[in-house]
């Protein structure tokens, strides 16, 4: 068992494991963002460590992370996110994960 398989930030959140991860890009499974946080990353000093707060179909609230820098189009698109979600903050996108290699990728869901 991997360190964020049972980590929880403090704030009711726990990361997806990366089976977990793995299958909402299988299933196209559907999520809303609530919010997006950037940080340095505590791993490497050279990286940067996105949060990604979310909510799935059944109403959990969980989070998952990703590296940058990574996938360019990726790390823009949750730059945008962190102002659209400043600026509204009642709205949530709904989204999905694609895997395409060993990326995953954000998606507009349907």
């Amino acid at each position: 068992m991997g360190f964020f398989d049972t980590y929880d930030d403090g704030a009711g959140a726990s990361f997806l494991t990366k089976e977990e991860k793995a299958g909402f890009a299988k299933d196209h499974t559907p999520f809303d963002i609530v919010s997006v946080s950037k940080s340095p990353s505590r791993f490497e000093a050279d990286k940067i460590q996105y949060t990604i707060r979310i909510v799935t179909e059944e109403g959990d609230e969980r989070a998952m992370g990703f590296t940058s820098p990574g996938v360019e189009s990726r790390d823009r698109l949750l730059d945008a996110m962190i102002a659209y979600i400043a600026e509204h903050p009642d709205e949530t996108p709904s989204c999905y994960l694609e895997k395409s290699g060993r990326s995953y990728l954000i998606r507009a869901a349907e």
